[in-house]
């Protein structure tokens, strides 16, 4: 059980939900939320992503901002979207991503895994070329 006295330092991006810190406060905890760096989204190679996104099956989104400069810069989101939260995958969803894939654990190595059976799965089977839905958790 833990303690009703203590005090916890949530060092965090200056765009980031404030979850973890409430979460823990209602568990008795003093938190102390401190923003220590910020979000800024670089001005994309257009021309270097035009390359990239043809043909493209999928995109890998390590966090809920990924998401949002990805529409921002108006590009494709017909392709899955492997998130590897579920925070991640809510933002994907509210942006208008029909086809995403959450991993079991928050890691690189349960997305890629996930990502890569997944695609696979999509390529042994016999398909008009149009992806449907994938089940999400």
């Amino acid at each position: 059980k833990m303690p009703i006295q203590g005090k916890i330092l949530h060092a965090c991006s200056a765009i980031a939900a404030p979850t973890l810190s409430e979460q823990l406060t209602a568990m008795g905890w003093g938190v102390d939320r401190v923003a220590i760096y910020d979000n800024i989204p670089l001005q994309a190679d257009l021309q270097h992503l035009d390359t990239a996104l043809r043909p493209l099956d999928a995109v890998v989104f390590c966090s809920s901002s990924a998401v949002e400069y990805w529409v921002q810069q108006g590009l494709v989101i017909q392709p899955i979207a492997a998130c590897i939260g579920s925070a991640t995958e809510q933002k994907a969803k509210s942006l208008g991503f029909q086809h995403t894939l959450i991993a079991s654990e928050s890691t690189t190595d349960a997305i890629s895994k996930l990502l890569v059976n997944e695609l696979n799965r999509q390529t042994s089977s016999p398909c008009d070329g149009s992806l449907e839905p994938i089940p999400t958790r």
